[in-house]
């Protein structure tokens, strides 16, 4: 992948997000329109000192991903990811069923990567999520599982689980929601058994963090 293109992703797609998350929790709760607009002013500037470094680190990391195998490789994501990333092994679900062990374990055994984006998920409508939780909640939490429990098999550096703003709460009593919220209340009930079972990816990879090193 070309540099310009690294250049690209890295500033569209990551350092604006991380810029604006960055200034709007430097605000601290604050609610006063002039102190707001200072204290961003303030955050943007040691924002813009820090922004070398935090691009390099990013750059070296996605370099790094450049080789790695990614799930879901049909989906939505997984085919804008092809264009920036075109050396990765991207695999769908007519090559493997990851909800089933025995393709699980072909997929680890019969290839060699150090890092898995784990894009895959059963995902559909909300008139489909309603009618059929019981097939959001088991093929994502078996997807989920097999995938992480081979990764530490098998010794994978790094994994990446995609989750969904589904597993936040439905409603909070402060907005906008941030990542210590997440166990704040139940999912929405058009999308709990989906949100529930990609809330679980996380907790399991926290649960991994405590122990190991992937």
């Amino acid at each position: 992948i070309h540099s310009d293109t690294f250049s690209e992703l890295i500033d569209k797609l990551i350092i604006t997000h991380i810029r604006l998350w960055y200034l709007e929790d430097a605000t601290n709760g604050e609610t006063d329109p002039k102190k707001v607009a200072e204290l961003k002013r303030k955050a943007d500037i040691t924002f813009k000192e820090k922004r070398p470094m935090l691009v390099r680190s990013l750059d070296k990391m996605i370099v790094n991903l450049c080789t790695g195998k990614f799930t879901g490789g049909s989906g939505q994501v997984g085919k804008e990811l092809q264009h920036l990333l075109p050396n990765g092994y991207f695999i769908s679900s007519k090559e493997y069923d990851l909800t089933r062990e025995k393709d699980v374990h072909k997929l680890f055994n019969n290839n060699n990567f150090d890092t898995v984006i784990h894009l895959a998920a059963k995902v559909g409508g909300i008139l489909d999520n309603v009618n059929n939780p019981t097939d959001y909640y088991s093929d994502n939490i078996l997807m989920n599982t097999l995938l992480l429990n081979y990764s530490l098999k098998y010794n994978i550096e790094r994994f990446i689980g995609i989750l969904s703003t589904c597993i936040y709460p439905d409603t909070v009593e402060q907005y906008p929601l941030k990542e210590e919220m997440l166990h704040a209340g139940p999912p929405t009930n058009t999308n709990f058994s989906y949100g529930i079972a990609k809330r679980g990816m996380a907790v399991h990879i926290d649960a991994i963090l405590l122990y190991n090193t992937l």
